[in-house]
């Protein structure tokens, strides 16, 4: 399967249908937001250039033969431009080149922005819980509201597994069914209340 495929109309349509199912038994409000890219690591392309140049510098100052001193400049130039370039456009190189740390903060931010921006913060019952997908980094994060008790979450952590290796793989199958494994833990945990409403949208955005 394909990236794309998270994104198609059917795609929105299905991963509402499951929602639907999890908020049918509990209290929670189930949020996904799927983003393609949520930063775009401008640093990582810099520093891979950087090494590329050095790089060239240490091989025209070790090699055997001789080299004009005043072209080395422009190697170093050179080497470094490829070296961005490959970086921005060769998506697993720019993967590999930027340190997890960096990725998992830009993650972590992005996915609490959106818990603010789509307005999960104002259920009645502060019962919202974020699915935050990021394609490009293969992450996903969850993101509860103050309501969801601290051990529904922990009780989320094999779903939230599953959900990243679908990502990963570009599962979007895969990545539904682990969708549908959060319905236990938030049954069991914070059970449906008369009362409840559907307060935000069950497709994704």
């Amino acid at each position: 399967m394909a990236e794309s495929d998270f994104f198609r109309p059917e795609a929105k349509k299905r991963t509402g249908q499951v929602i639907k199912s999890i908020e049918a038994k509990t209290s929670v409000e189930v949020v996904v937001a799927v983003r393609k890219r949520v930063a775009e690591y401008r640093a990582t392309d810099l520093v891979f250039g950087f090494a590329c140049a050095c790089s060239a510098l240490a091989v025209l100052w070790l090699a055997p033969g001789t080299y004009p001193v005043e072209h080395m400049p422009f190697e170093m130039l050179g080497a470094f431009v490829v070296g961005a370039v490959l970086s921005a456009f060769v998506r697993p190189l720019r993967r590999a080149m930027t340190p997890k740390g960096t990725v998992a903060r830009q993650v972590e931010a992005a996915a609490r922005a959106a818990f603010y921006d789509l307005g999960i913060s104002k259920t009645h019952r502060r019962t919202g819980l974020l699915v935050f997908a990021a394609m490009y980094e293969n992450a996903v994060v969850l993101v509860p509201d103050a309501a969801v008790e601290k051990k529904a979450v922990l009780d989320l952590a094999g779903a939230r597994a599953e959900l990243e290796r679908a990502v990963a793989a570009r599962d979007l199958d895969g990545f539904l069914k682990a969708l549908e494994q959060l319905g236990a833990p938030l049954e069991k945990t914070m059970p449906r209340k008369a009362g409840d409403e559907n307060e935000l949208p069950d497709e994704p955005t």
